[in-house]
């Protein structure tokens, strides 16, 4: 009870003396539990006294609001059932105790009542009690009282699940920040503020542990996610690479490190901090800044600056120089922003811009032996995909119009080059031996056909760490599982379309893995819009499972592969394969391999597909093979499978018709690891609903 704060001594918090309490810190331990059961059943009288109508007119005549009081009453009583349980642990101190109720009740606001209660004259000495008890108290005893009040609110359990950092950043907004710490970043304001409007949900323990694992680039990552948009894709505003104003968007620059000039017209004067968002991977340790006459460098933890003072309002000429390109392919949604300062609120808000422009920065990375140097764009969204996304004819020529066509499209971490030169080395990886496989399956073939490989390298690796899958850093499914780059699926389809020559829907095949699934699934899509026809056919090899949660906005309860192609079969091997889409296709087998680490599962799905092709050309009567011919798939064969659709005997998900079991191949790859191919069919009889076991 806030209200009558009754101590374990028998007094009420109002008769205590403030500076004896400072003096005295007197202890409570595990003698004083009978006393705390007392003051509790003091509350307990005292609660009786008003609610219900109660006799004591003299206890009611003491409230102003007994509604508000009879439920601060029941807090206390709460609050002390804990406290004599934190009492066995370890002492606490009188003014802690005080502390900790009026944290738990709240407090009455009478102050204004004419004439002024009793509770009235007494609250500023309580205020100062309670400000003293928390100064005095140990960090055990502040815990309490967060954990006291966190419980009447409802959050203590879901308080508990986030990590020290999510916890920390949480107290350093919540209640007003009254428990804070001088150490509180301006990331912990932004994520305090995000845990803060999102409590109790699940969605924010997950940014709380990535946070705890990448502080730095989660905050720079959800601010990307938030202040990016299409609507602020002002390329008259931007300018790359150190040009003038008003030009070279979208242009394909050179290596050295890169500059970005914004024109930003301010039309409130007051304290901005510059903000760029989006670049994780490029380098910004030499970052610098000049803006409005004043020269800075840019926090490369923070993405932002020192206050910039605008004394007018007007057009402004800010650049950034020396941002240095990433290692490796990359491709980022950028966002250059001026917030303004506010000091009338409790720290930064994630997603808080007063101007801002959104833009798209790409690096295209050539593998040992590819001919071309590295490409670097800055520019719209669409005008970066078409300079960086890529389809070539497999091992060289010129792509050719109104042919049969079978395109061969990566996943997130499974880039093929089309050049030969790759071969036997290793960038030699499971997606270029598919292709291989293809290319010399359509030699043979009667009419000519051609294989394409896609090439969306730059933005299948737009993906940053996020909290490890299994909650460990550092083993088989480690912290870099980011799914951020499924973001740009949807216009890396658009500009493949765009790229390929004129085609009836009749003559795509397409063969995809993981991410490609995807990819390859709007790829069709368009194909659909341009022909009015579906494509010839569909593979997916371990259709992608895509959880929001690590990052991935792209909509997966659209596809279903049946709609886009005349034919089409999975398969899934792995725990980053999705059953229910890979169920959506018209064939859909589980590839059984021996037990392996799950990303090496994911590829070796692509293994053992390659395995059947090659089976076309090399053994046509291999066990798995001959009962996929890719006549069948192409539309050329239309002879019955010996397997019931949708067949349950195998033990199979539904949707699926059976299973392939595999065995090693005897063959390693380019880095020594095992390939493993088909080696056996399980599936459902139709004529008995039995199972059909081809090891027996």
């Amino acid at each position: 009870m806030h209200i009558v704060g009754i101590l374990p001594d028998g007094r009420s918090s109002g008769e205590t003396d403030t500076g004896g309490v400072a003096k005295e810190k007197k202890e409570y331990s595990e003698g004083d539990i009978e006393r705390i059961g007392k003051a509790k059943r003091q509350a307990e009288v005292a609660l009786a006294a008003i609610e219900n109508g109660g006799g004591d007119a003299r206890a009611r005549k003491l409230f102003t609001n007994p509604t508000n009081t009879i439920a601060m009453l029941r807090n206390e009583r709460a609050a002390l059932v804990a406290i004599g349980q934190q009492a066995v642990i370890a002492p606490i101190e009188r003014s802690m105790l005080i502390a900790a109720l009026d944290a738990a009740a709240g407090r009455e606001k009478p102050a204004k009542q004419e004439p002024p209660t009793l509770l009235a004259k007494k609250e500023k000495e309580k205020l100062g009690v309670m400000e003293l008890g928390l100064k005095e108290g140990k960090k055990e005893v502040s815990d309490l009282v967060v954990r006291t009040l966190l419980d009447t609110e409802g959050l203590l359990p879901w308080y508990q699940k986030l990590p020290e950092a999510g916890q920390k950043a949480f107290r350093a907004v919540w209640r007003g920040g009254k428990f804070g710490t001088a150490e509180n970043s301006t990331g912990d304001f932004k994520i305090g503020h995000y845990l803060l409007e999102h409590r109790n949900e699940e969605e924010a323990l997950q940014i709380a542990n990535a946070f705890a694992q990448d502080p730095y680039g989660t905050v720079d990552a959800l601010e990307s996610a938030l202040l990016w948009s299409s609507e602020t894709e002002d390329m008259t505003m931007l300018a790359f690479d150190g040009a003038t104003m008003l030009a070279s968007a979208g242009e394909v620059m050179d290596s050295t490190a890169k500059n970005i000039l914004w024109q930003v017209n301010i039309t409130e004067p007051g304290e901005y901090s510059l903000e760029l968002h989006g670049m994780n991977k490029w380098d910004l340790r030499s970052a610098i800044v000049f803006a409005n006459g004043k020269t800075m460098q840019l926090n490369r933890w923070n993405q932002s600056t020192d206050f910039i003072l605008y004394n007018s309002t007007g057009s402004s000429t800010i650049e950034i120089s020396g941002i240095g390109i990433p290692e490796s392919s990359h491709a980022s949604s950028g966002v250059i922003s001026l917030r303004k300062i506010d000091q009338t609120v409790l720290g930064p808000h994630l997603g808080e811009a007063t101007y801002k422009n959104s833009f798209t920065a790409g690096v295209k990375k050539p593998l040992p032996g590819e001919n071309f140097e590295q490409q670097v764009s800055f520019g719209t969204r669409m005008e970066v995909m078409r300079d960086l996304v890529g389809i070539q004819r497999f091992g060289g020529g010129e792509i050719e119009a109104n042919k049969p066509t079978w395109i061969v499209i990566h996943g997130r971490e499974s880039y093929a080059s089309a050049s030969p030169a790759i071969k036997g080395t290793a960038n030699e990886n499971n997606m270029y031996r598919l292709a291989e496989a293809l290319e010399e399956y359509a030699k043979l073939q009667q009419v000519p056909q051609q294989v394409l490989v896609a090439d969306w390298r730059a933005f299948a690796g737009a993906n940053f760490p996020v909290t490890p899958i299994d909650g460990i850093t550092d083993d088989l499914m480690d912290v870099n599982f980011g799914l951020q780059g499924a973001n740009y699926i949807q216009e890396v389809a658009l500009a493949l379309h765009e790229k390929l020559p004129p085609l009836a829907g009749s003559q795509v095949n397409i063969v995809t893995h993981s991410w490609a699934t995807l990819v390859g699934h709007d790829l069709a899509g368009y194909v659909i819009s341009n022909t009015g026809q579906k494509v010839n056919s569909f593979v997916s090899l371990d259709t992608a499972g895509n959880s929001k949660l690590l990052g991935s906005n792209y909509p997966v309860d659209s596809v279903d592969f049946r709609n886009i192609a005349e034919t089409s079969w999975a398969f899934e091997g792995s725990i980053f394969g999705s059953n229910e889409r890979s169920a959506r296709a018209d064939i859909t087998f589980r590839i059984s391999l021996p037990l392996i680490n799950p990303t090496d599962a994911h590829g070796q799905v692509v293994e053992v597909f390659s395995d059947i092709v090659n089976d076309q050309t090399g053994d046509r009567n291999a066990p798995v093979a001959r009962h996929f011919p890719l006549g069948k798939l192409l539309g050329e064969n239309t002879s019955p499978f010996p397997w019931k659709i949708d067949g349950q005997a195998a033990l199979v998900p539904s949707g699926y018709e059976g299973i392939i079991v595999t065995h090693w191949s005897g063959r390693n790859d380019p880095k020594g690891k095992k390939l493993y191919e088909a080696e056996y069919l399980k599936y459902t009889d139709p004529e008995n609903d039995q199972l059909v076991d081809h090891q027996q």
